[in-house]
């Protein structure tokens, strides 16, 4: 049982006199919760009375204020009340960086629920276990999103596609049914079980911090704060919520702005951001992609992992930089210092600071007695930034959040597993951990939720992972593996398995397979016995490049790797790269060949030898290609979908999922998506291109084809012109399709195609939620804008980039509509929805095989529930995959 005894006076703690005076540290939190709003979204409100006419939030060309964010939030807020939503209902945020990031979360907070907030990724097991284990009633997210969400119970909110049910509720503020004591967020971390844990904190913690905070950086009304990380973790909930609750202007940097350093600087610049919080691997990053003018005039925070005096000393020249330390478990931050480089020193790590007001810190032996200054300890984290606790996890709740032996008022402490020791003037220096945990890239890892993914591999007998730091002081996992016997170690087959259930940070940048594992006399691993990684060099690392663009490629990958001698084969992310890395190469490659390469040509093409091809094809303005590998791997015949009339693919992603990782799955997507080439205008040039294009990638067949909407006609063409030449057709799959069967004359003049866009826009603003008889009376120079507010996909589109997809779209639709479907002597399926809604394209009245039955051989027609426009969305992709395997590389047809 713990002393209840006082620490001994003679420990340098300054915190401990907060604790032991007036009402303790539970009162401080109270009392700040009465100075001005018990809850975050109360003290927003306040504001909103006070500037009702200042922008509150910026992102990219859109903007609203004060007034706008809150009755936008309140809507949202009355409609969530509908569905049930109040005190403790958990309710899943899924939101890229953008004003309805914010919209829905203060709306979710109104209502009275609990904000869970999470992003997407390649990681479906994870995001599944997330949601059932937070037990979310309702998820609010975006069309975009929806499809990439995994199958659930929970009730479906889009911001843009659902606005219509919401958009007539009221706007005012909703009535608030909460105490202080109720969940404000649930914030998942990794988990020492294997499985990520939740963290809650209620409203007073939150409403602790802000104040606390805001005592230290004293914001001014009208101040600009740049949010720059993700919202599925805590860091950036400093500047967001001191914005909001401060009068400020909130700027978001959507997620390919915020890894750029060069615009980031040149953003910055343009709008003067006084506030920037920020992990320091991130400010690296920055740096070196030319973001030195990545500095906020008035205050730089740097918190998520160890700050050190290298970059402190690059960095404290052009602003004050705050050091902020605080585990997810003590609500954002409990400890905080203004810190300056001493002269000439350049290494180890900046002290952490002193706690925030109302905030306990202990020191504490294996007794769990206190230790003098210059000795090192456990830290533990008393007062009001401790939260809740864990959700749905009683006995690790327990463990780590303890009775405080030192308050008789009945207070809580958190254990946190960092080591560090008093200095003489009443600061912390940190000195590592206690366990194995490690922070990537501003990151938790808890290394036995890696272990326990990898012991799932059929390959893997045995598995230990490790933290390395580099020169740079970047951390790298490293996975120590013991396989199985008889089995062969396919480092390759294992980083791709990982990516199915963990994010990119916590996937290793090594894999070292081993005999057996070093063991201690008393029989436990004996990690300081593991190997240092060495850099995994392919066979290809004795081949010199072939032409001055391999070696300028691989300069740069030594370069960015600090390695040497890398082959023209080896893979970047296997000998160390990271997602930060791969924004510093794409970077470097822009700058190198004056030409704009994206971050993801990195993922697609990882070796010198894929980077190098695809730099000749660019800088010879070779025509690029429209097939795209959604899930290029497995053993299984591949399958060709194309594109609907939106001309993008990224429809078919969840159906590759659900069809398996062993199923390659590829699509063709329109040209001119990215502007470099003229549009293709006729059903005709498109076959054509696809086919060649699909010839030159799979030459000998056989070949199953298919698509959604206008992708199954294409498809189906494409599958004409293959048997022409003899190839085998093995499958042609129509997904809600329709055919041409009458033909119209029509004229392509810029006038007619501005109408028919105009009409086109139409038809998007409906699918949006806007009634019909209302899109049709916006005036068209302002359909484009509000569709583009209200369509979202996934990649950032510029205004120009809009107009160009909405222009691919109308396009390929009146392609459509002058081409004759030709006879096919082959089968076709036809997977056909229920309840589909009318295509006004296509003639009615052919009967339930939409016409295919006048045209095909033989139609075989499957029913799937649904509408049209949502055939693809998660549910209807997970029935189809069932029903579309049955017919995959060969199955007999009924």
């Amino acid at each position: 049982m713990m002393s209840q005894r006082r620490p001994s006076t003679d420990i340098h703690c300054e915190a401990l006199s907060i604790l032991h005076t007036g009402s303790g540290a539970l009162g401080v939190a109270r009392q700040l919760g009465r100075q001005g709003g018990r809850c975050a979204h109360e003290l927003f409100e306040q504001e909103v009375k006070k500037h009702p006419d200042r922008v509150a939030v910026v992102c990219g060309e859109r903007r609203l204020t004060y007034t706008e964010l809150n009755q936008r939030a309140n809507q949202l807020a009355h409609y969530l009340r509908k569905l049930g939503v109040g005190p403790e209902t958990r309710v899943g945020l899924c939101v890229d960086r953008s004003i309805e990031m914010l919209v829905g979360l203060i709306g979710i907070m109104k209502a009275g629920g609990v904000y869970a907030p999470f992003e997407l990724g390649h990681e479906i097991e994870r995001l599944r276990y997330v949601i059932d284990d937070a037990k979310m009633a309702v998820i609010v997210t975006q069309e975009s999103s929806r499809h990439r969400l995994p199958s659930t119970w929970a009730s479906m909110v889009c911001l843009d596609s659902d606005a219509s049910e919401f958009v007539n509720e009221c706007s005012t503020d909703p009535g608030t049914l909460l105490s202080d004591e109720n969940l404000v967020y649930v914030i998942y971390t990794s988990g020492s079980t294997g499985q990520p844990k939740g963290v809650g904190v209620e409203h007073r913690h939150l409403t602790n911090y802000i104040h606390a905070i805001a005592e230290l950086l004293e914001p001014e009304p009208g101040a600009t704060f740049a949010f720059v990380s993700s919202i599925a973790a805590d860091l950036g909930n400093t500047v967001l919520y001191l914005s909001l609750c401060f009068g400020g202007e909130l700027h978001i940097l959507p997620a390919d702005l915020a890894m750029d350093g060069s615009r980031v600087s040149a953003y910055f610049g343009q709008h003067n951001i006084d506030f920037l919080k920020i992990t320091p691997s991130h400010m690296k990053a920055l740096w070196s992609l030319g973001g030195r003018g990545v500095l906020p005039r008035r205050q730089l925070i740097l918190g998520g992992e160890p700050l050190d005096w290298e970059l402190l000393n690059q960095l404290s020249a052009g602003c004050r930089v705050l050091n902020h330390y605080g585990p997810t478990e003590c609500t954002v931050g409990a400890i905080a210092g203004m810190v300056h480089p001493p002269d000439g020193r350049t290494f180890g790590d900046v002290p952490l600071g002193k706690p925030l007001r109302g905030v306990c810190l202990y020191l504490l032996d294996s007794r769990m007695q206190p230790v003098p200054v210059g000795v090192k300890g456990e830290l533990f984290i008393g007062g009001p930034a401790v939260a809740r606790g864990y959700l749905n996890s009683a006995g690790l709740t327990a463990a780590r959040f303890l009775p405080d032996p030192f308050d008789g008022a009945g207070g809580r402490i958190y254990r946190t597993g960092d080591l560090a020791k008093w200095r003489q003037d009443g600061q912390l220096d940190f000195l590592g951990r206690v366990d194995d945990q490690v922070k990537v890239r501003g990151y938790r890892v808890e290394p036995r939720e890696i272990e326990v993914a990898l012991l799932q591999q059929p390959a893997v007998e045995q598995a230990v992972v490790l933290a390395y730091e580099d020169s740079t002081r970047n951390k790298q996992l490293v996975a120590y593996i013991v396989p199985r016997a008889g089995e062969r170690l396919e480092k390759n087959q294992l980083r791709d398995a990982l990516g199915t259930k963990l994010p990119d940070y916590m996937i290793p940048a090594s894999f070292v397979a081993l005999p057996s594992l070093p063991l201690t006399p008393t029989g436990k691993i004996n990690r300081k016995r593991l190997p240092k990684p060495e850099p995994e060099m392919s066979q290809a690392a004795a081949i010199e490049p072939r032409d001055s663009t391999e070696m300028q490629i691989r300069s740069l990958y030594e370069q960015i790797l600090e390695k040497q001698n890398i082959g023209i084969s080896d893979n970047f992310f296997s000998l160390g790269g990271h997602s930060l890395s791969a924004v510093a190469l794409a970077a470097r490659l822009s700058k190198l060949y004056r030409s704009n390469v994206p971050v993801q040509t990195v993922f697609e093409r990882p070796t010198v030898l894929a980077m190098a091809e695809f730099m000749r094809q660019n800088i010879a303005s070779v025509p690029p290609v429209s097939l795209v590998p959604i899930q290029p791997h497995g053993g299984k015949c591949p399958f060709f979908a194309v594109h609907p009339s939106g001309g993008t693919v990224h429809c078919y992603i969840t159906l590759s999922q659900y069809l398996g990782s062993d199923q390659p799955f590829y699509a063709f997507q329109s040209r001119w998506l990215d502007g470099s080439q003229a549009p293709l205008t006729s059903v005709k040039d498109m076959v054509d291109l696809y086919v060649d294009e699909l010839l030159a990638a799979h030459p000998r067949g056989p070949f199953q084809l298919g698509g959604w909407s206008l992708g199954g006609l294409l498809a189906y063409e494409m599958a004409h012109d293959l048997a022409r030449l003899g190839k085998e057709v093995r499958l042609v799959a129509l997904f809600d399709s329709r055919p041409n069967l009458v033909p119209l004359d029509l004229s392509m003049t810029e006038s007619d195609l501005a109408e028919a866009e105009a009409e086109y826009l139409v038809r998007v603003l409906v699918n949006c939620g806007v009634s019909p008889e209302k899109a049709k009376q916006i005036p068209n120079d302002e359909r484009l804008e509000l569709s583009l507010q209200m369509q979202k996909l996934p990649f950032h589109l510029a205004k120009s980039q809009y107009h160009r997809w909405v222009r691919i779209g109308m396009l390929n639709e009146r392609a459509a509509r002058r081409h004759r479907t030709r006879h096919y002597a082959g089968t076709v399926i036809l997977f056909k929805s229920r309840f589909s809604e009318a295509d006004e394209i296509y003639p009615r009245g052919l009967g339930d095989a939409y016409g295919w039955d006048r045209l095909a051989g033989r139609v075989q027609i499957c029913h799937l529930e649904g509408q049209h426009r949502s055939f693809l969305s998660d549910t209807n992709a997970h029935q189809l995959a069932i029903q579309l395997e049955r017919f995959l590389a060969g199955a007999a047809l009924d």
